[in-house]
């Protein structure tokens, strides 16, 4: 078996041209949307879950894998088989580093077997593979800080479509997002955790302070234990002597026998190991430790801890903890135990020792601060990671900028030549192919914006301007639809208000987003009212106030903050119908993000009011925009 990856020739299997500039740019905004969900996936099992959905949703793959692992403790952390969490997993840690999987664990490079014969992977494997008829195979690494933290991988069946180049780069695409992801949302995790056991190592503290009696304290102790380290039996011994006599247990037999068991101190014995080292010792198997003693009708559990307790620097005793299965505690199971034990050892001295429990607790105080403090560096980080999408929209948007102007100019063509004018279905392809350009310009116009407002670098030209005379232009633009759908649109008198200093061209933008929001929402036959008012506002100073009020399904008390939110939908978004203005159309969500933030770039303020979200009796809604008159722009 060689050690590095292979491809088969590229002569051999070509990767296919993109059949058009169409599928180009729905594969780009199905990678955007990948990118979107897992880096917006709260955890790492829905990361893993939206990476195996969006990657077929792109490569139509026969079954889609995904293992996470822990190199140091050779295990499989999580496994993920077709968008399903596999909690009885049948494969090891050995079994999946003698596959491809273990070249990629070395290399940290993907790779692509179109097949069993191809020589990258031992024989053993190759005939387990020609078993399951496992043809094409494409492993990918998922790759945080130099350090390989799993595989997704992709498998067709023999016969069908063998996989290529591009497939790899479509899947390492994603897999460097989720990584991404993965590694913000273990450090999350990492942090809850380490917070929780803080406050679990501070309440179990608390909790000890308040034992009186020697005899209650050991129970306690071993209670308070189990919620910081789990373990199947746990007791607490006592020396007495050249004897370890057990005072307390948790988990044994329900057996009287449990109260005599006496253990004799020995040379060399684990007592001994533990008193020697001052530390706590792990042994991983006990059936393969030579000289273990147990009594012989307890079951054999085959892990074991021991933990030492200690008063005035001498080892008085210990509590020893058991778990099920081999290799089962960890070293920081052994950091928790022994700062566990720390309390244990001084609730067990005497319950009159009051100031130094004291003084302990405000250490674990500390360290619930500390934690926090992590905690808040965590948020931070994901605050930058936030940072990163929104460069990535602008970046998405950017680039795309170009392919549709290229598309534009062709389309310009096209629409002037005389053949097609002359058919009427090559016109109205055209047309349709036109009008599809235009809206997707439209949204990628609409990212920018995003972009530049929330980097602050929006242009701002101002100058005195008529809302009358913007408002009139948008409804003029959306006249066809309006009597497409039997919609009205009654403007008030806003001749009377005074011209603002603003920007003509982004309030525009302005009223066409709120504008066609409403349309949107309304059903056919009903009627969208624009009207306006000056006032003097206590923060503003004198405004304009401009209200469009709709007969639509209305909205949501819980949304009407949340819909000015980039992306926000409302409804299920795959129950949307397309079109920017048909009745609940989908869209990017971005119109009213934009609003706010033009009218908050002019120092103004918009709000929506709604009864509720009905669509049978259609309460409707009502944007209220408030600008002053006065410029106080504050981007550009």
């Amino acid at each position: 078996m060689t050690s590095q990856p292979k491809t088969t020739p590229s002569e051999s299997t070509p990767d296919p041209d993109p059949s058009s500039a169409e599928d180009s740019l729905l594969e780009m905004e199905g990678l955007f949307r990948a990118a979107q969900a897992i880096l917006d996936a709260p955890g790492t099992a829905d990361i893993c879950l939206k990476l195996t959905a969006h990657f077929n949703a792109l490569v139509h793959a026969d079954r889609t894998l995904i293992f996470l692992v822990d190199h140091e403790q050779r295990q499989i952390q999580l496994a993920v088989h077709d968008g399903h969490i596999v909690d009885d997993l049948d494969t090891t840690y050995e079994e999946l580093s003698k596959w491809l999987s273990g070249v990629v664990f070395r290399t940290r490079q993907p790779v692509l077997s179109l097949s069993p014969e191809d020589g990258i992977e031992p024989l053993e494997t190759v005939e387990r593979r020609k078993r399951a008829g496992t043809g094409a195979v494409i492993v990918a690494p998922l790759v945080t800080k130099g350090r390989v933290i799993g595989t997704i991988t992709a498998l067709n069946r023999i016969g069908q479509r063998a996989f290529t180049q591009h497939d790899v780069d479509l899947l390492m695409s994603l897999a460097m997002q989720a990584a991404t992801a993965l590694d913000s949302a273990r450090m999350y995790e990492a942090e809850q955790d380490r917070r929780r056991i803080a406050e679990a190592l501070l309440q179990a503290g608390r909790k000890l302070s308040g034992g009186t009696t020697l005899s209650e304290v050991p129970g306690r102790i071993l209670e308070q234990l189990s919620v910081v380290v789990a373990f199947e039996r746990g007791s607490l011994m006592l020396r007495e002597g050249d004897m370890l006599r057990i005072v307390a247990q948790r988990g044994f037999p329900d057996d009287d026998r449990v109260k005599e068991i006496r253990m004799p101190i020995r040379d060399g014995d684990v007592f001994r190991r533990v008193e020697a080292a001052a530390h706590p010792v792990i042994i991983h198997d006990v059936l393969r430790e030579p000289g273990w003693q147990q009594v012989e009708w307890l079951p054999k559990d085959q892990s074991w801890m021991g933990v030492p307790l200690f008063s005035k620097d001498q080892v008085i005793g210990m509590i020893s903890l058991t778990r099920r299965e081999a290799s089962a505690f960890s070293q920081d199971d052994a950091v928790l135990a022994s700062t566990f034990a720390l309390q244990a050892a001084i609730a067990l001295e005497n319950a009159g020792l009051y100031e130094e429990i004291t003084r302990f607790n405000e250490h674990l105080e500390q360290m619930v601060q500390q934690r926090t403090e992590e905690l808040n560096q965590a948020l931070h980080s994901l605050e930058r990671l936030d940072k990163n999408k929104s460069d990535f929209i602008g970046i998405a948007a950017h680039e795309l900028r170009t392919p549709l102007t290229v598309m534009r100019g062709y389309m310009g063509m096209m629409e002037s030549d005389q053949n097609i004018k002359n058919s009427q279905y090559l016109s109205q392809s055209v047309n349709g192919m036109v009008k599809g350009i235009e809206r997707l310009h439209e949204i990628v116009n609409s990212m920018l914006d995003v972009v530049r407002i929330e980097s602050q670098i929006l242009d701002m030209n101002t100058e005195l301007t008529s809302i009358a005379t913007i408002v009139k232009r948008v409804k003029a633009d959306v006249e066809d639809v309006l009597a497409e759908r039997k919609l009205a649109i009654d403007i008030g008198d806003l001749s009377g208000l005074p011209r603002i200093q603003a920007d003509p061209a982004l309030l525009l933008k302005v009223f066409q987003n709120v504008i066609v929001n409403a349309i949107k929402y309304t059903p056919d036959g009903g009627c969208v009212t624009i009207s306006g008012r000056k006032l003097l506002d206590e923060k503003f100073g004198e405004c304009v106030e401009v209200q469009v009020r709709d007969t639509g399904i209305g909205i949501d008390p819980d949304y009407l903050e949340l819909i000015f939110e980039k992306f926000f939908q409302t409804g299920k978004t795959a129950l949307h119908s397309t079109g920017k203005t048909t009745f609940k159309g989908g869209g990017p969500g971005l119109g009213l993000s934009i609003a706010r933030g033009v009218i908050q770039a002019h120092g103004g303020r918009i709000w929506a009011e709604s009864q509720g979200h009905d669509e049978a009796t259609c309460p409707g809604s009502c944007f209220h925009i408030l600008l002053p008159v006065a410029s106080s722009a504050r981007l550009g």
